[in-house]
């Protein structure tokens, strides 16, 4: 049974208090949350078991008590003066029970289960939602007495919701001159934009602050081609080759500040504007197939002026040189470049490339109307030093100079290699020999004399005999002065030209 099912509680917290009695009733104690307001007027959510406790809960017919901690104390004790605390019950809508077939009926829990939803009600009823509910809703300091419904279908139609000077919704006619307290223009102009003045709290216009300062609008490519700024300050237009290649481009109703044009090419390129008078820098744009260019301006009110120059506003890369590593071989409408083979082109067609490179390739021939295209097949491309700042020998040299000639620095190198000496000087020499001697000694021993051979009855021993060394001064006699002559090979490679590793690619040259 629910005897109160009231879902919020306010109370005022000073020092000395340390509990709330009588608050929600609740099955748990973590069904009750526990709100002050701060010193910001923020509202602060105290935590559960640190800054309170919850008494008499689980019992659907008895209020609970909230018991203060020492922390929670300390909490509203740091607020000044009296403090708003708010305790309110927010319950999950959940069914917990699992009533089996052919089982006893749970009386209790079924009791229980309608206090929980009766409870549930109540709290929806009061505006208490869990904080992960993503409806409106009031906050919980507001006061209860506050109406959440809306005025009806006639009263609010076409009109601003609001709220009145108690917090209740509320509709306000914008078709009034006040909106919010705040009085607008007595005299107001369609499409002008009203500004609040704070000195003295009213709204104002200025013909200078247009809602087309905001509005886009795209513009028709014709012959003569107008951007009413009243229609939008940005604009966009596709080119139309087929319709016309120059088209006159005029701007109306000029207004101060900022303008920005965003011109795309069709399929075909080279389609390029003819400014009129009230656009100033004559800017260049992108004329390659389905380039695109943007343009910013800035207007005093009679002219549009390029922002800086027409070169920043589109990144002009006129005249770059660029690899191409395919077949690249013509007029390269889609990539907008041209093959840098030397051919005669049109002044005319090609006139942004004209007004870089003039007559600077023209080699005779080109006929009226034409300039050429530099030719840089088979060549490698340098870095011009006509003052020789890093290389002596560049100085002097123009862009379209004769291709420098080839040419090897001087080098020195040591050779190795295998030699064999012909026959040519062949002689002979003769030997001289003066011959020579030898001395022989033999040594007896007994008496007698062995060279007279009276040595008795030859009873006698020899003791030794020797043999003296002589030198025999062999000599070969010279043949006179001669010579030998000596053949060596060296071996080395040798082509038609010195260079780097390299690969071959076409380059093209930006129109």
């Amino acid at each position: 049974m629910i005897s109160d099912a009231t879902a919020k509680t306010d109370y005022s917290y000073t020092t000395g208090v340390t509990q709330f009695q009588n608050t929600p009733v609740c099955f748990a104690d973590s069904d009750l949350q526990v709100i002050y307001t701060g010193a910001s007027g923020d509202e602060l959510l105290m935590t559960l078991t640190t800054d309170y406790t919850v008494g008499d809960v689980g019992t659907s017919f008895t209020r609970s008590n909230v018991q203060l901690t020492a922390v929670g104390i300390a909490k509203l004790d740091a607020v000044t003066g009296t403090v708003p605390v708010i305790v309110q019950r927010v319950l999950a809508a959940t069914q917990s029970t699992d009533y089996i077939a052919m089982d006893d009926f749970p009386a209790e829990n079924h009791e229980n289960n309608l206090d929980y939803l009766t409870l549930l009600i109540a709290q929806a009823n009061e505006g208490v939602a869990p904080a992960d509910n993503r409806a409106l809703q009031f906050p919980a300091n507001d006061p209860q007495s506050l109406s959440p419904v809306i005025p009806k279908q006639t009263d609010r139609a076409k009109k601003i919701l609001s709220f009145d000077a108690d917090g209740e919704p509320t509709v306000t006619d914008i078709s009034s001159d006040t909106i919010g307290g705040m009085t607008g223009p007595s005299s107001q102009v369609e499409g002008n934009l009203a500004l609040y003045d704070a000195v003295d709290g009213t709204l104002k216009q200025d013909n200078n602050i247009h809602e087309s300062l905001f509005l886009q609008q795209t513009l028709d490519w014709l012959s003569t081609t107008t951007w009413d700024s009243d229609l939008g300050h940005i604009a966009t237009v596709t080119a139309a080759t087929g319709v016309t290649s120059t088209p006159t481009f005029n701007v109306s109703n000029i207004k101060p500040g900022k303008y920005s044009l965003i011109l795309i090419q069709d399929a075909t390129g080279g389609a390029e504007p003819q400014w009129g008078s009230m656009i100033n820098g004559n800017p260049l744009i992108k004329t390659g197939a389905n380039e695109i260019t943007t343009i910013e301006f800035i207007s005093d009110g009679t002219t549009l002026y390029a922002v800086g120059t027409s070169a920043s506003a589109t990144s002009d890369d006129t005249a770059s040189i660029k690899p191409f590593a395919y077949d690249f071989t013509g007029d390269e409408a889609g990539v907008g470049y041209l093959y840098c083979n030397g051919q005669v082109v049109s002044r005319t067609t090609y006139a942004n490339l004209y007004a870089k490179i003039g007559t600077t390739y023209d080699t005779g021939g080109e006929g009226g109307g034409n300039f050429r295209l530099p030719d840089y097949r088979g060549y490698f491309l340098r870095g011009l030093d006509a003052a020789g700042a890093n290389v002596a020998t560049e100085s002097g040299r123009a862009l379209a100079a004769a291709a420098q000639a080839e040419e090897t620095a001087s080098n020195s190198m040591t050779a190795t290699g295998s030699g064999t000496a012909a026959s040519t000087g062949a002689h002979t020499h003769g030997v001289t020999d003066p011959g020579h001697t030898h001395t022989e000694s033999i040594v007896q021993s007994g008496g007698n004399t062995l060279d007279g051979l009276d040595v008795a009855s030859l009873n006698h021993q020899i003791v030794g005999a020797s043999t003296s060394s002589a030198v025999t001064n062999v000599t070969i006699d010279s043949d006179g002065s001669h010579s030998h002559s000596v053949s060596t090979t060296v071996s080395f490679v040798d082509g038609d030209e010195t260079r780097p590793v390299n690969m071959a690619v076409h380059y093209g040259i930006k129109y």
